[in-house]
């Protein structure tokens, strides 16, 4: 969510700005993309709290009998798999949020180019944490579709995130070169 807020502020601080009357209709555009990106993301913190407490109730299940046992491996099973899609969602709004990063780096007002840089970070961090709670989460995941969701994104989007980082950073680091 900082990271989106970041990129909303850079975008916001470029238009209407003189010298950058080429790019106010992409930074427009930008923003209309990241307020809902960067509302979301603070809505999941919520999320996954709530879902992390699913896992806890779940074990907190009787199981002494087979049926109560078959009950509760549904349930953890069934937690787990929500406890998964709300780090999931980050990770794919934080990709968002990154896939923008590199043209806001270098279209936006030379006055905010470091924050464009830690929009870049903190997407990527968010992107990353999110990652470790899926990563930690698979293992008790039951087959299906989010754990195939969860394997395709782990495999994928860390590095994907990572080049994108990279690229914002480069760019600012060159557009604040003297």
């Amino acid at each position: 969510s900082l990271g989106a807020g970041l990129l909303l502020m850079v975008c916001r601080l470029t238009l209407g700005k003189k010298g950058y009357e080429a790019v106010d209709a992409v930074m427009r555009e930008r923003v209309e993309a990241l307020m809902p990106l960067r509302d979301r993301l603070k809505e999941l913190v919520d999320r996954d709290a709530e879902a992390f407490d699913r896992v806890m109730q779940a074990y907190g299940m009787a199981g002494d009998s087979e049926a109560e046992a078959g009950a509760r491996r549904e349930a953890i099973g069934e937690a787990y798999a929500e406890a998964t899609r709300a780090p999931l969602e980050v990770m794919r709004l934080c990709l968002e949020g990154l896939e923008r990063a590199p043209e806001i780096a270098a279209q936006g007002s030379v006055n905010a180019l470091s924050d464009a840089a830690v929009a870049a970070l903190a997407l990527h961090t968010g992107l990353v944490g999110a990652a470790y709670n899926v990563r930690i989460n698979l293992p008790e995941l039951p087959r299906g579709e989010t754990r195939q969701e969860a394997e395709r994104a782990l495999a994928d989007w860390p590095a994907r995130a990572e080049e994108l980082c990279t690229r914002a950073r480069q760019t600012v680091d060159e557009r604040m070169e003297p």
